[in-house]
C-alpha cells in the first residue's frame, strides 16, 4: 500500500468518525423535533417511530397559546445577557490585576478559585433553595442573576488570567511610558490584542 493510499484512508476513516459524532449529538435534537410534531397516541407507539406519521405543526401553535413560553425565552435571555455582561465587568478587572500584580497570598486566593469549581452546583441547589424560599425570595430576578454570576465568576476569572499571562509585559511597559493608565492598559491595549487572538 503506497503512502498516499494509507493518507487517502486515513482521511476517509477520520471523516467517518467526525460523521459518526456530529450524528451521536445531532440525534437528541432530531429526537425531540420528531416527538414534537407527532400526535398523542404516536407518542407512545412500541416500538417507537423516527417520523411522524402526520406532522403536527399545531403543537407548537397550541404551547405558544397555553403557556407563557415566550415570556419564558425572554427571562432566559436576559437572564444570560445580562450574566455575561456582569460576569465580564467584574473578572475582567480580576483577572488582570491577579496576572499583572505581585500580591501576598494570591497563589492561594487562586487555588480557592480554582477549587469552587469543584462545587457542583447541583449540590448547593436544594440548599440554596430551602435558604431563599425562608426569606421569601424566590420569583427574584435579581437574586437568580447573583447566582449564576457566582457560579460562573470564578472559572472566568481563572481562564482570562491564564489568558493575560500569555501577554507580554513589555507591552505594559511600553504602555505605561506613553502614559496609559493601568484601566487603559486593560481596555486600550490588552482587551484589542485578545479580540484579534
Amino acid at each position: 500500500m503506497t503512502p498516499k493510499t494509507q493518507e487517502r484512508l486515513l482521511k476517509v476513516g477520520l471523516y467517518a468518525s467526525y460523521a459518526f459524532i456530529v450524528i451521536v449529538f445531532l440525534f437528541p435534537l432530531f429526537w425531540v423535533a420528531s416527538v414534537s410534531l407527532k400526535t398523542q397516541s404516536e407518542l407512545f407507539e412500541v416500538p417507537p417511530s423516527l417520523w411522524p406519521s402526520s406532522w403536527q405543526f399545531e403543537n407548537y401553535w397550541q404551547v405558544l397559546q397555553t403557556t407563557p413560553v415566550l415570556t419564558y425565552l425572554w427571562n432566559s435571555f436576559r437572564l444570560v445577557v445580562l450574566t455575561v455582561i456582569v460576569t465580564l465587568m467584574i473578572a475582567l478587572p480580576a483577572a488582570f490585576a491577579l496576572s499583572r500584580f505581585q500580591m501576598k497570598g494570591k497563589n492561594a486566593f487562586l487555588l480557592v478559585v480554582l477549587m469552587t469549581q469543584m462545587i457542583s452546583a447541583v449540590v448547593i441547589s436544594i440548599p440554596l433553595y430551602r435558604l431563599f424560599a425562608s426569606w421569601d425570595l424566590l420569583n427574584n430576578f435579581l437574586l437568580i442573576l447573583a447566582i449564576y454570576v457566582a457560579v460562573v465568576l470564578p472559572l472566568a476569572t481563572w481562564f482570562m488570567k491564564n489568558y493575560f499571562d500569555t501577554l507580554p509585559e513589555q507591552m505594559d511597559e511600553a504602555a505605561i511610558i506613553d502614559g496609559c493608565t493601568r484601566w487603559q492598559l486593560l481596555t486600550k491595549i490588552l482587551l484589542p490584542v485578545a479580540d484579534q487572538v
